[in-house]
């Protein structure tokens, strides 16, 4: 494994799985700083490739600060509990978490490598 890789793997063991869909899972970690370190596009795009290698499948996660996690998971028991079947969530509202908004942030070797990749798919292109 590729030294790079091994960073990735040792950042997402710092967060905890607190909720898993059917392809994604949120994790928490303690600071927003962390979830915006896990979150930037480089980086996710090293660490959604580490969980495809290791779990033969593609899957996708969101980090988000543990006191936003214990809000949201409030929010949601809430209303499942006046009985609402789908509860609906407000929206995330933390200023110190950074949103990445994609291309415009991305280099130009960056936007090459997921052109290519959304032209020849995943498992033909190896980035090194």
């Amino acid at each position: 494994c590729p030294p790079e890789m091994i960073t990735v793997a040792e950042m997402l063991q710092e967060g905890q799985i607190v909720a898993v869909g059917e392809k994604e899972f949120v994790i928490v970690y303690q600071t927003a700083n962390m979830c915006n370190e896990v979150m930037k596009i480089k980086f996710k795009r090293r660490s959604l490739k580490l969980l495809y290698d290791f779990l033969g499948d593609i899957y996708n996660y969101m980090a988000i600060p543990e006191d936003v996690w214990i809000e949201k998971r409030t929010e949601y028991i809430n209303q499942y509990n006046i009985g609402m079947k789908y509860p609906k969530l407000t929206p995330i509202n933390n200023p110190d978490l950074v949103v990445e908004t994609g291309e415009n942030d991305l280099s130009a070797r960056d936007k090459l490598v997921n052109d290519t990749i959304r032209i020849l798919g995943q498992d033909l292109v190896k980035i090194e």
